[in-house]
């Protein structure tokens, strides 16, 4: 991990710590961006729109094409993967049925990557497989009926392209 990568994962320790309670890890998993293919093969057995996975063996997989030093929602992804890495550190629902686990671990990373990022005034609507909705005018019009603002609906994907871009 380079300098910058660094610095960023350990800001987003010290926040996870203030917003979740966890406590910092004493060691930080590695991170590794792979090829989109790789990734999907990993965590999902084939295509799906994975960005990023969490391995028990202390390793963060992202998307290559992620650029969570520059990016605010791809480092939404990587929070999400932190409080994994947390969560596994802590024991956090190890009492529960592996399924159950899971599923608690999904919802509080999911709850805390959007917590992220409302901190940061961007606002992001993902489906439950984490694919960005794409905003095409029909959408963009439902959307302003629901109060949610242009800004909103033209924010940055995770990738750097527009929302209309994403896939």
């Amino acid at each position: 991990m380079d300098a910058l990568m660094t610095q960023l994962v350990a800001g987003l320790f010290v926040w996870i710590n203030l917003y979740t309670g966890y406590d910092i890890p004493d060691q930080v998993p590695e991170i590794i961006f792979i090829d989109h293919q790789q990734l999907e093969a990993m965590a999902c057995e084939g295509p799906c729109p994975v960005l990023g996975f969490y391995d028990p063996a202390r390793i963060i997989y992202l998307d290559n094409n992620l650029r969570p030093d520059s990016n605010l929602c791809a480092q939404s992804v990587l929070v999400h993967e932190l409080i994994h890495f947390v969560q596994r550190e802590s024991g956090q629902f190890s009492r529960y049925s592996a399924y159950s686990a899971w599923r608690l671990r999904e919802r509080e990373a999911h709850h805390f990557q959007k917590v992220f990022l409302g901190y940061h005034g961007r606002m992001h609507l993902f489906d439950r497989r984490l694919r960005l909705l794409q905003m095409n005018a029909r959408k963009s019009r439902r959307l302003a009926a629901a109060g949610v603002t242009a800004r909103a609906a033209a924010e940055e994907s995770p990738t750097g392209e527009s929302p209309a871009e994403t896939v």
